[in-house]
């Protein structure tokens, strides 16, 4: 009985001790970061070097560096250069943008106005009823809820979600012929799209209204929701 009441006051204490604790940091906030193990990689060591566009990971724990000299796949040792269809172009087509959609699938820019995600390893381009010419992808994002936005200079704006495309925005609710280059979606619902000349638009029951006022400056090149 003396036995078990002494582990059970044992216990008892460091319960007592873990509910004092108010705060746990995975790293010391008083310790520099020079004073951890770190690793760099550039052109001499490992990194196959390129001016970097856009970063992203993938639920399998990967991490992709889009470059102007290509996609490489990167799993914490070694850089892996990622081919494509032929029909995308050569694997050291520059990329232009990286993201994740909310189940984990990476989609993929390339210069050439092509777009492409991957599934089941592969990588597909991605068809929403663009003509002979092949898509004109100018701008892509991610909804609030983890949809990819996608604004075709020809075919207007569209939301994929799980994996089906659906029309947002036609190119004829934009002034001239100034095409989307940034999408953004509030947690409102609200879609904002920045064009290369003709400013800023909101996009609401079937109409994109111009935004304009405080913005002297038409070139809108980045949209970020908070």
């Amino acid at each position: 009985m003396i036995s078990w009441l002494k582990r059970r006051r044992r216990a008892l204490h460091g319960i007592a001790l873990m509910c004092l604790v108010s705060h746990a940091y995975g790293l010391d906030p008083d310790r520099p970061l020079l004073q951890y193990v770190r690793e760099n990689w550039h052109t001499e060591a490992k990194f196959p070097g390129g001016a970097v566009s856009a970063i992203a990971q993938t639920h399998d724990g990967y991490l992709w560096i889009g470059t102007d000299k290509g996609l490489f796949r990167f799993d914490g040792f070694n850089f892996v250069r990622v081919s494509f269809p032929s029909t995308a172009g050569a694997s050291n087509v520059p990329i232009l943008g990286l993201l994740t959609d909310a189940s984990g699938t990476l989609w993929v820019r390339v210069q050439g106005s092509d777009l492409l995600r991957q599934t089941n390893g592969k990588f597909e381009i991605v068809a929403y009823g663009a003509g002979p010419n092949g898509s004109q992808v100018t701008a892509v994002s991610k909804d609030r809820n983890g949809a990819v936005l996608v604004s075709d200079v020809i075919l207007g704006t569209f939301r994929f979600e799980a994996g089906d495309p659906q029309r947002v925005a036609t190119p004829e609710m934009l002034p001239g012929s100034s095409p989307v280059i940034s999408i953004a979606e509030t947690s409102e619902g609200k879609i904002w799209l920045g064009t290369l000349g003709a400013g800023l638009f909101l996009v609401a029951d079937s109409h994109a209204a111009p935004v304009n006022a405080a913005f002297p400056e038409r070139k809108i090149n980045c949209l970020l929701p908070i």
